[in-house]
Formats: structure tokens, C-alpha cells, sequence
């Protein structure tokens, strides 16, 4: 291990999350980066409550945070030590459903470039799409700035490209990648270190694996490893869905990691630069201070925010949380904005699955696991990632969804009974519930339960 930078060192909060004790009374969440209070009713016992600091924790910019970063990078030398006038370099950085400042950080990146007399035109700017569509202009400029637009080439990963290059095999599947990376003399990624309910943590490695990877290559993996014990939300040691990340992206040959630690607010806390693996771990250590919550006991209904996100199938990341900290017969309220509503393919996928064996939904999804397909051909693997899960944590409590932008209809196909607001769902919950724990999520989105047991949502039925 390297030494961890000071700028990791001196911009680790003690932590973003305020965490209150058993209260009663009212609680809050986040919705849309704002904070909404609401009452719980008499009889209804907070056990615990996160609620994110507003304080600032860095008077530092994030292009201040991203220099000092880059300066001092763990277990690597500096971006100018490895680059020189000759080398080809391929940036990679995620798409918009990412929180990461990546406008912000990647034109510090190409500054340092610059500075080691490497020529524009040796620069590709790659968006790590994975199996997502591809970014349109308009989104791209707000990603990346017109500046780097206009002036650097970027391309949008195509996980179906006849051209992608296989550079080897992890167990029986085989690592194809994006071309311009597999021909690049230095490989860079751009992420965020935030809680991922199958990988552990975002950021590190899987920037490459999935982020610029062959659809087949993603589908295989995904399937394959997300139901083995192990894969899990806050957890990187003994992950296998973690750990063939891990060995693809030393295959594949990624270089050099930046990661983003965020707060609550999607302001950057904390960035940490060097070595794929030496940096995400510094990261983790900083992301477990800011979102870690410790749960002693376990709630009969938990409240929680998508927050921060609140768009498609991104609204299901809460569930696993609340799985961990809620007791199996519970009943999850989970609040979305959802501005864009339920797309009709996600809501189909799930019609899909209930279709196939009605009353029974675990045992497809069961059979396309272990079969290692997509419920639709061609289908981002994150929706079916969802549903998958989705459908296993509904084996443990329930879920109501409030949404002005979700119908009940629409809750409905997704096995989740819907209110309008959330008073409403407390009294639904209530109805159920004389008196009950409650456990309070603000951020539901990112927030990472500590618990003592995991929950091994497959079960002995993957055996």
C-alpha cells in the first residue's frame, strides 16, 4: 500500500450523516436536495434518524480538491510522470446518472496533460456508459463543458461495437472492451466512491468493468455473480461481484483511478488519485465516515428518500438499505420525486417476470440467473439488476411508494402500493402498524446500514 495522500487526510469529515437516537415526534428527509419534515404518529418510536450536515467541510473548491489530489497520489507516481509528448491516453469518465463533479475534476486532469507536453490529439475523452444509451449533445455539453466538447474527442461507449477487443477471460467469461482503451499507452478513470448494493462501492475499478466493457462481458458477470453470498452493499473483502471487477480491470489494464467522495448534497468532500485499487480503498474508508449508520435494532417500518436518486430505475437503491434495516413482514415507505415517471420498458420487464410464473416471480428470476440472460435481450443490465432484486427484497417487507409521477397502476406492475404523499403512506403503515420502530433514511439513496448480520436475499435457492 502507498502512502494516502494528505489531501484524503485532511478533508475526511467526521462524517455527513448526523445520526439521532430513539426520538418521537417528527422526522425528515430529503426530496429533491430539500429538507421535508413530517410527524410520525403516536405510539411510533424513531430508533434512528440520519440526517445530513449542512455544514461546509472543505473551504477548497473541487478543482482545488482534484489538485492537491493529483499531487499526491496513492501507491502511483503523478499523471505527468507516467504521461509523456508520445503517450495516447484514454480518460474515462461515468455518464449523468452518476453524481460525479466530472466538469469540474477532468479539465484539472487535462491541465496536467497539457502541462506534460502531451497533444490534444492524443486524448480520447471516453463516457463509461456500460450498457446505458449513449449520451445525446446536449447532456454531454452539461457533463463535460462546451470548452472540452469543442476541442477534445469524446465518444460514447458502444457495449455492442463489432470492434471491441478481448484482452483475456476471468473464470469462463471473456473481457472485451472499448477499442480507443485497449489501444491506449495510459488509461485513466473518473468516478465517485459512494455505497453500490452488489459491488460494495462505487469508483475504483468499476469505472472500466462495467463502465467501457462488451455487453456479454457485463450480462455474464452480472448474472452470474450478483447471487452469490458475498455480493453486497457496503461490503469489498469476499465480494465476488466486486473481486471479478477487481480482475478484469488489472486485465484490461487501467492505469490510474480519480475518485470523488461526495456528501450528501453531491458536493465533493473528499478526492482520492493513484493506483485503481489504493485509491478506491482510501475512498471506501472515507465513504464508510460519511454514510455508514450504525442499526442496533431493527424497525417495523422504515422511511426513506431516493435521494439522491430519484429518476428511473435508480429509485430502487434504497430497498436493499431498508432490507438490512428493517424486520422481515416490514413495510418500506420509499419517497421519489420520479419527475420522469416509471419508463414503460422497466414497468413491462417487471410484467414480464410476474407473467412467466404467476404467483412466483422469484422463480424466474432465478432461472435467468442461472441461465445468465437479460429478462430482455439488449436491455441495460442496471434494469435488470433492478428487478432482480427488487423482487428478492420483496420477499422481506413490503413497499409503499410515494410519488406524484408514479400511478398506482404503475406501482402496482412493480409489487409496491403507491400513496401520493407521505402522510397518506404513514397512515397506510399505520393502519397496519398500531405501534412501531421506525427507522428514518433522509438520503435512502446512498445510505449504508451497519449491521451485524447480512441479509442473503437468494437464499439456498441459488445453491
Amino acid at each position: 500500500m502507498g502512502e494516502e495522500n494528505s489531501e484524503g487526510e485532511d478533508q475526511m469529515p467526521p462524517g455527513s450523516l448526523n445520526v439521532e437516537g430513539k426520538t418521537s415526534g417528527r422526522g425528515s428527509i430529503l426530496v429533491k436536495g430539500q429538507k421535508v419534515e413530517f410527524d410520525v404518529p403516536p405510539g411510533w418510536e424513531i430508533l434512528c434518524q440520519s440526517l445530513p450536515r449542512r455544514e461546509t467541510v472543505s473551504e477548497r473548491s473541487t478543482e482545488q480538491l482534484a489538485k492537491g489530489s493529483l499531487e499526491n497520489p496513492i501507491g502511483s507516481k503523478r499523471i505527468q510522470d507516467l504521461a509523456n509528448p508520445t503517450s495516447s491516453v484514454a480518460i474515462m469518465v461515468d455518464d449523468d446518472t452518476r453524481p460525479t463533479p466530472v466538469r469540474e475534476v477532468l479539465p484539472v486532469v487535462l491541465k496536467v496533460l497539457e502541462d506534460a507536453k502531451v497533444p490534444r490529439e492524443n486524448i480520447d475523452i471516453i463516457i463509461a456508459v456500460g450498457t446505458h444509451p449513449p449520451m445525446p449533445g446536449e447532456k454531454l455539453e452539461r457533463r463535460l463543458g462546451t470548452h472540452i466538447l469543442k476541442n477534445y474527442r469524446v465518444t460514447n461507449h458502444d457495449s455492442w461495437a463489432p470492434d471491441l477487443v478481448r484482452v483475456g477471460q476471468v473464470g469462463d467469461i471473456e473481457i472485451r472492451i472499448n477499442p480507443i482503451v485497449a489501444r491506449a499507452d495510459l488509461r485513466i478513470g473518473i468516478g465517485s466512491n459512494l455505497p453500490h448494493p452488489f459491488a460494495g462501492f462505487g469508483g475504483g475499478p468499476k469505472i472500466a468493468m462495467p463502465g467501457i466493457c462488451g455487453y456479454d462481458t457485463i450480462r455474464e458477470h452480472h448474472t452470474s455473480t450478483l447471487m452469490e453470498q458475498g455480493s453486497y452493499l457496503g461490503r469489498v473483502a469476499g465480494n465476488p461481484f466486486y473481486e471479478f471487477i477487481r480482475r478484469a480491470s488489472e486485465m484490461l489494464g487501467l492505469d490510474y483511478v480519480i475518485d470523488c467522495v461526495l456528501d450528501s448534497d453531491g458536493r465533493a468532500v473528499a478526492i482520492f488519485s493513484g493506483h485503481p485499487l489504493e485509491a478506491h480503498e482510501a475512498g471506501i474508508r472515507t465513504c464508510r465516515e460519511i454514510y455508514g449508520l450504525e442499526i442496533d435494532e431493527q424497525a417495523d417500518v422504515t422511511i426513506a428518500s431516493a435521494y439522491p436518486h430519484e429518476e428511473g430505475p435508480q429509485i430502487m437503491k434504497p430497498i436493499l438499505p431498508a432490507v438490512m434495516a428493517t424486520r422481515r413482514g416490514g413495510t418500506l415507505i420509499l419517497v421519489a420525486s420520479c419527475e420522469g415517471g416509471l419508463a414503460e420498458p422497466f414497468l413491462e420487464m417487471f410484467d414480464l417476470v410476474q407473467s412467466r410464473n404467476p404467483g412466483n416471480p422469484m422463480k424466474t428470476v432465478l432461472e435467468h440467473m442461472r441461465a445468465r440472460k437479460a429478462f430482455v435481450p439488449k436491455s441495460p443490465m442496471d434494469f435488470n439488476c433492478a428487478i432482480q432484486v427488487t423482487i428478492a427484497c420483496l420477499r422481506e417487507i413490503n413497499v409503499i411508494i410515494v410519488s406524484e409521477n408514479v400511478t398506482e397502476a404503475e406501482a402496482s406492475r412493480i409489487g409496491f402500493r403507491h400513496a401520493r404523499d407521505l402522510e397518506r403512506a404513514i397512515q397506510m403503515a399505520r393502519d397496519t402498524y398500531g405501534r412501531a420502530k421506525v427507522s428514518v433514511f433522509a438520503a435512502g439513496g446512498i445510505v449504508l446500514p451497519l449491521v451485524q448480520k447480512e441479509v442473503d436475499l437468494f437464499g439456498s435457492e441459488t445453491v
